[in-house]
This record gives structure tokens, C-alpha cells and sequence, in this order.
């Protein structure tokens, strides 16, 4: 049986690797997306360092038998 999951738009993106866990489900590991007014909520310092975004790192469990994001 194949599976396709995609974790892709504007705010996230699945990179290079993935975990087949015992109970079956999978973990991906992505990037996620904050712009400037999550950062700079967050304490970011725009003064020092000019970015507008910064992608950081998260991780999903999706359950591959609904492709629900269990966590």
C-alpha cells in the first residue's frame, strides 16, 4: 500500500526525514513559519538582526490510517 502525506503551504514544510513508530503512526519532522508579528511577540530583536521571518523546527504525528495529526 503506498501513502502520501504532504506537508507543504506558506506556513510549514516537511523536510528530510520521518519515523515509523511502533503503534503505527509517523512523525515528520518540518519547519514551521513565523512572520514579523509572531517574532517580534515572541522578543525578537529587529534592531540587531533585520529578518522578517524565521522558519524553526517542529515535529507532527500524523495516524497514516485517517491522516490525522494526532500531535
Amino acid at each position: 500500500m503506498e501513502w502520501t502525506y504532504i506537508v507543504a503551504d506558506s506556513s510549514q514544510r516537511q523536510h528530510h526525514d520521518l519515523h515509523y513508530m511502533p503503534n503505527g503512526n509517523i512523525l515528520i519532522l518540518a519547519y514551521e513559519r513565523y512572520g514579523l508579528e509572531d517574532i517580534l511577540a515572541a522578543g525578537f530583536d529587529t534592531i540587531n538582526n533585520n529578518q522578517r521571518r524565521i522558519w524553526s523546527e517542529k515535529v507532527i504525528e500524523v495516524n497514516p490510517l485517517n491522516d490525522s495529526i494526532v500531535w
